[in-house]
């Protein structure tokens, strides 16, 4: 919400964020493992960045898959 705040109206918010895949087996995979990198460096394997993004008011403009599908460029609009 705050990037959101922030940028101009019309501006655009570029990510390249990891997400929880959508492939069960790494689905899986990646809820049971994530308290480990969370602890070590404090980020979360498990979100759902995309939905996140439309949540907080976004408009998805794109989505690539840039490692199988658990690490998304994403280009959104405010």
């Amino acid at each position: 919400k705050e990037a959101r705040r922030v940028l101009r109206h019309g501006g655009r918010l570029y990510l390249l964020e990891h997400v929880l895949s959508n492939i069960p087996v790494l689905r899986q995979l990646m809820k049971l493992f994530d308290p480990i990198p969370a602890r070590i460096w404090g980020a979360h394997i498990n979100r759902e960045t995309v939905d996140t993004v439309k949540v907080a008011g976004f408009t998805a403009l794109s989505v690539t898959n840039r490692s199988l599908d658990f690490v998304k460029e994403i280009l959104a609009s405010k």
